[in-house]
């Protein structure tokens, strides 16, 4: 399939393209906003807790670590049915405690909490590790002081060491007001429902035109045959055009037969023959010198009506003995299998086809 097959495709059933994306963008915005005020209400509360070594002693990283495994710890025993999650940032030697709670106040209380309880538990596990380092150092017997024990690679002795361990400052930034859950947004859903929708109906559209092969334009009739297109139309001018073209293509033609590919008789085709026929036969009249001399034989035409050959084959009959037969083709409604069958017909009758009228 070609862009302008699609093209072709779109315009022609454009009620259908712009109705049911609507209807899923209506769809898919309804269910959301209904969601929404369905669910119940959460809300969200956020506090910092940040260490500070004051004497740039400790390592920024195990520090970090020591503050994630403990607030982990207390984030994944909340009460009230609340929530939360930690994130850690090493380089502010800080965690963020984030908690969600059915109320404003439950979810504020319940962060600083939480941070406070970490912070205490991070007090207490780094007084432990300076007390063994003191507890080492005693057990050293007849050895040197804690002043006197030095780390070879940084020159930093256990005193010391000890006293950064117990010097780190933990400081919280506390919650203060919880934030209200955002609603999802509708206008983002519906949007997406909207272009689900579109690519849905094209998809079925053009699975549907692969399937069936309708007749779209003279491009597709080209695909199955080289007659002359001899009308695009039924007005009145295209009606004479087809007389016209009837006659370049038969000499003094007495009978002409309709043949639609589908469908009952075209007496709309033939009526516009007929009528063509007679304006030229008036035409005679010596009064009327804009109009260039026609046969005469014109006022005896037979215009035989025929019904597809799918309902009643007698068409082949009456158009193997017709001067001139037009084919009837409807745009949409009109299959390449049926256009070709009938030529096929046709030909096997003998019948002088000698073009397409291409009709709506």
């Amino acid at each position: 399939m070609t862009l302008h097959d699609l093209w072709l495709i779109i315009r022609h059933y454009a009620k259908w393209v712009v109705a049911v994306p609507l209807a899923c963008m209506l769809l898919a915005g309804g269910y959301v906003y209904v969601s929404d005020q369905m669910k119940e209400q959460n809300y969200t509360a956020t506090a910092t807790l940040t260490v500070t070594d004051s004497t740039a002693l400790l390592g920024t990283t195990s520090l970090s670590n020591l503050m994630g495994a403990l607030a982990q710890n207390q984030i994944a025993d909340l009460a009230d049915g609340a929530t939360g999650t930690v994130a850690s940032d090493p380089a502010t030697q800080s965690v963020i405690f984030t908690v969600v709670a059915g109320s404003d106040d439950a979810a504020v209380a319940t962060a600083n909490d939480a941070a406070a309880k970490t912070a205490d538990a991070v007090k207490e596990s780094l007084n432990e590790q300076a007390d063994n380092y003191l507890s080492t150092v005693d057990q050293m017997s007849g050895g040197p002081s804690a002043d006197e024990v030095v780390t070879a690679s940084s020159g930093v002795t256990t005193a010391d060491r000890v006293a950064a361990l117990r010097s780190c400052v933990l400081t919280i930034s506390e919650a203060k007001q919880a934030v209200a859950s955002a609603s999802s947004s509708v206008v983002k859903y519906a949007a997406v429902g909207f272009v689900g929708g579109l690519f849905l109906i094209i998809c079925v559209l053009a699975l549907l035109d692969s399937v069936r092969r309708p007749i779209k334009s003279k491009a597709d009739i080209a695909e199955v045959t080289d007659l002359p297109m001899l009308m695009t139309g039924n007005s009145a001018k295209d009606g004479e055009r087809l007389w016209a073209n009837i006659q370049f293509s038969v000499a003094d033609p007495q009978s002409v037969c309709v043949l639609p590919v589908t469908g009952d008789a075209r007496r709309d085709i033939s009526s516009l023959i007929a009528q063509a026929a007679c304006v030229k036969c008036a035409s005679k009249r010596e009064d009327v010198e804009s109009v260039g001399p026609v046969n005469a034989s014109s006022e005896t035409l037979v215009v035989a009506d025929c019904s597809s050959l799918s309902e009643d084959i007698a068409g082949a009959c009456i158009a193997r003995d017709a001067d001139a037969t037009v084919v009837v083709v409807r745009l949409w409604e009109d299959r390449l299998a049926c256009l070709r069958d009938t030529l096929s017909e046709l030909q096997l009758a003998r019948a002088n086809v000698i073009g397409i009228a291409l009709v709506e």
